[in-house]
C-alpha cells in the first residue's frame, strides 16, 4: 500500500566496535555491557530518525510505516547488499558487509520506511502487528 519509501543506513561507528573489543580482553562482562549500550544507542538513533521522517511526511499529507530491515520477517538478508550499495553506505557512513552479509561496524542498521496515503496506526511493530500468519519467523 505504499507509493514510496525512505531508505537509510545508520551506525554508531567503528569506535564502539574497538571499545568493545578492547574491553573483551579484560572483562567479558564489560564487553557485553558495551555491546548492549551500542545496541540501545543505534536503536534510539533510528527511532529519532523515523520520528523525523514521520513528521516530515505528515507535513506533506502522507504517513509512514514502521521501519523494516533486511533479515527480518520475509525480507531476505540478501537485500542488504543492494540496499547498502544504493545508499553508498560504504563511502558515506563507513558501513561495509562481511561475506555473511553482516554489517561492520556491528552497531549499524539499514532500513526501509514505506510512505503512503495511510500509515500504520499500530503503536507496536514486529510480529504482533503483522498480519502475515504463515511467516516462518512469527512469534
Amino acid at each position: 500500500g505504499c507509493h514510496g519509501a525512505i531508505l537509510f543506513a545508520a551506525t554508531v561507528g567503528p569506535l564502539a566496535d574497538a571499545a568493545r573489543e578492547r574491553a573483551a580482553l579484560q572483562s567479558p562482562a564489560k564487553a557485553l555491557m558495551l555491546d548492549a549500550i551500542g545496541t540501545a544507542a543505534i536503536e534510539a538513533w533510528c527511532d529519532i530518525l523515523c520520528e523525523g521522517f514521520k513528521k516530515e511526511s505528515e507535513a506533506l499529507g502522507f504517513a509512514v510505516r514502521p521501519r523494516f530491515s533486511p533479515g527480518y520477517g520475509d525480507l531476505m538478508i540478501e537485500a542488504q547488499r543492494p540496499l547498502l550499495s544504493l545508499l553508498d553506505a560504504s563511502r558515506k557512513a563507513g558501513i561495509t558487509l562481511t561475506g555473511a552479509l553482516l554489517m561492520t561496524p556491528r552497531k549499524s542498521v539499514s532500513a526501509i520506511v514505506g510512505v503512503g496515503e495511510r500509515g500504520c496506526t499500530a503503536r507496536h511493530t514486529g510480529c504482533s502487528a503483522c498480519k502475515k500468519a504463515n511467516c516462518l519467523f512469527r512469534q
